[in-house]
């Protein structure tokens, strides 16, 4: 039971206990013969209910407190209880299990009986052995019943409050892993920007002389990139009417098998355009993984160096300028695969 629910079910019962003394003292007063004494009890239980019903309203929490002492003594202080009027005994354990905790339910029960011997001079129906144990069952019973009760309420409070902590902590899970996926989102963008800034101003080709280019290759490639520069270089070599591009591989530290079929497609291309190829700047590992792809000496002519390509294109223009000569100066010189490091 949440604090305010108890509340006001504390206001309920002041109010109902209001109109009950109310109601009791009417039916009193239309009697022939009113007993004084209750209509005085029942008086003054009209004005303290009205009293600690106001204190209560305002926020003061020991009202219900001196209510159940009131209660109790106004009951305990009625002479020669009848058996018509035993149920008054159990009237305060009753109010005391509303209003407060089985402790106050078992005091008021003991202290009105106390009250109720002292003023019968131990004499009358609730003074009897069996009387004492009705009463010890009927307050026994509601005190076990408040206790189960305070242990259920706590168990659903304690189920509760997990089960706020779990919501939290899923909250905050769900809140650290959206904040990670916007954080690998921007990471993503980031780099997708990047890939075409770079895919951008990579210069596949750059012209060295008339009908001379050099592309120089520098870092890891991927299937994307190496069609990216395949478009590009056939690209350069038909509009520029390309007659020698040279491959530099100063920057490519390793090839592996699908990388090195792909730039041989990029070779073949380019020979198609008739566009004579040559591959400089060789590393020992990505010579060994042309090799191992199954490259011939004759499909491409290696150099150690762009410059020692320029000096053998310059060469071959100084000695022939005719088609079958530079067929034959531009293989290798070895018959075998020769990579010059």
């Amino acid at each position: 039971m949440t604090p305010s629910t108890h509340r006001t079910v504390v206001l309920s019962l002041f109010g109902l206990l209001t109109l009950g003394s109310c109601v009791a003292l009417v039916t009193t007063l239309l009697l022939p013969n009113p007993d004084p004494a209750a209509l005085a009890v029942m008086s003054s239980a009209i004005v303290a209910n009205l009293l600690l019903l106001g204190l209560y309203g305002r926020g003061w929490e020991p009202a219900r407190y001196l209510y159940l002492l009131f209660t109790t003594i106004l009951v305990g202080s009625v002479p020669h209880i009848t058996n018509d009027q035993w149920f008054y005994v159990v009237l305060p354990p009753a109010i005391a299990a509303v209003l407060a905790g089985p402790g106050w339910t078992v005091g008021t029960a003991v202290l009105g009986y106390l009250l109720i011997l002292m003023h019968s001079g131990g004499e009358g129906p609730g003074t009897s052995l069996a009387a004492a144990i009705f009463l010890s069952l009927i307050v026994g019973t509601i005190s076990i019943g408040q206790w189960l009760t305070s242990v259920a309420q706590r168990t659903s409070e304690q189920h509760a409050e997990a089960a706020r902590e779990a919501q939290a902590r899923a909250e905050a899970q769900a809140a650290e892993l959206a904040f990670a996926s916007e954080q690998q989102a921007i990471q993503l963008d980031q780099q997708r920007r990047l890939l075409e800034l770079v895919a951008t101003l990579e210069t596949p080709a750059i012209q060295l002389a008339d009908g001379v280019f050099i592309a120089p290759l520098t870092g890891q490639f991927d299937q994307d990139r190496l069609h990216r520069l395949m478009s590009q270089l056939l690209e350069t070599a038909h509009s520029q009417r390309a007659k020698l591009i040279i491959l530099d591989l100063a920057g490519v530290p390793a090839l592996d098998s699908a990388i090195a079929h792909g730039l041989r497609e990029v070779v073949q291309a380019l020979r198609l355009l008739g566009c004579t190829v040559m591959l400089s700047s060789l590393s020992s590992v990505a010579a060994q993984s042309l090799s191992q792809e199954g490259w011939l000496a004759t499909e491409v002519v290696t150099v150690r160096s762009p410059q020692e390509a320029l000096e053998r294109y310059h060469l071959l223009h100084r000695s022939s300028g005719a088609n079958g000569a530079v067929a034959s100066a531009t293989q290798p010189e070895h018959p075998a695969w020769s990579v010059r490091l």
